[in-house]
């Protein structure tokens, strides 16, 4: 995945929503507009958001919400996953589009417990898979029916809260102001008051800023910055020779510990190691978040699930 924060998905022009299947290197903390399905075919993975971190394996299903930060790691296991990324449009209700949902659905979690079993999302998400492959014309409705599906059993079975906004409120100006906070957390990451700067920049106090990004992402500012600033650092480890001291001078992190703190938190090793690992796994492989796997696997690990 493309190092930052904000990721833009490009769906199917004939159904209405992006399938695919990806091993799972890292994906850096990052948020995108849609709802995104993920289910695990294979291994196990670290999945982090707002919430504590959670262990997912084989057969586990998790719904990411709409403008939520999250980020994904392999463990020490290779892992298959399969994702259905749902466009928010397939959740407003038209006769009141100044609503949104937070869903809670997470295999994982002890507390996230649809109505039904999870089977039922699993399933139904592997049939949208298997059928995504064909390129019959009748496939493509077949498609349209399961994903109508999905949205509607993740609707009346799942836990979720409904986000009400003011008619005063423009959703649509909110998420302008939150692309521009990631692109000026961005491009002064190397500022150590950049919070300051940021509240100025975008005309908000830290507290109108602080309730702000935790409506929209569920995150803090501190957060978000602290997130870029490891997406930063990771991308110099892996393709600079400079020293340790020098990029987190260049992250922005007001000293090596702190650093190496924050880091081993996010990635779960320190700088160092990461450097060291990363390099072997580049010779065999360009990592961008996703690495290369069997497609034959992964078509008769979709068959099995059914």
């Amino acid at each position: 995945m493309d190092h930052y924060i904000f990721e833009l998905i490009e769906h199917e022009t004939q159904y209405p929503a992006k399938v695919f299947i990806a091993s799972i290197d890292t994906s850096s903390f990052h948020w995108h507009y849609d709802y995104e399905l993920m289910v695990v075919l294979k291994g196990s993975l670290v999945m982090k958001s707002v919430s504590e971190p959670y262990i997912l394996n084989a057969g586990d299903v998790v719904l990411f919400n709409s403008k939520k930060v999250h980020s994904l790691r392999r463990t020490d296991q290779d892992n298959l996953c399969l994702f259905i990324q749902l466009p928010q449009q397939l959740f407003i209700d038209n006769s009141n589009k100044k609503q949104s949902y937070s869903f809670y659905l997470n295999s994982a979690s002890k507390t996230m417990i649809p109505k039904v079993k999870f089977s039922v999302f699993l399933q139904t998400a592997v049939k949208i898979a298997i059928r995504s492959k064909s390129k019959e014309e009748v496939d493509v409705f077949r498609i349209k029916a399961l994903i109508a599906t999905l949205v509607a059993d993740i609707i009346e079975y799942t836990q979720y809260d409904i986000r009400q906004y003011p008619d005063n409120i423009d959703t649509e100006h909110n998420s302008d102001v939150l692309l521009q906070i990631n692109e000026f957390i961005e491009l002064n990451i190397e500022n150590t008051n950049i919070t300051h700067e940021l509240c100025k920049y975008i005309g908000m106090s830290e507290k109108t800023l602080y309730r702000f990004l935790k409506n929209s992402t569920g995150f803090t500012a501190k957060d978000l910055i602290d997130a870029t600033r490891i997406e930063k650092s990771k991308v110099m480890l892996r393709q600079t020779n400079k020293s340790i001291s020098f990029i987190e001078q260049e992250c922005g992190f007001n000293s090596e510990v702190t650093f190496y703190r924050i880091f081993k938190k996010e990635t779960g090793v320190t700088p160092n190691e990461y450097r060291e690992n990363d390099l072997e796994v580049a010779t065999n492989s360009e990592v961008q978040g996703y690495l290369n796997f069997d497609s034959n696997e992964a078509n008769c690990l979709l068959k099995q699930y059914l």
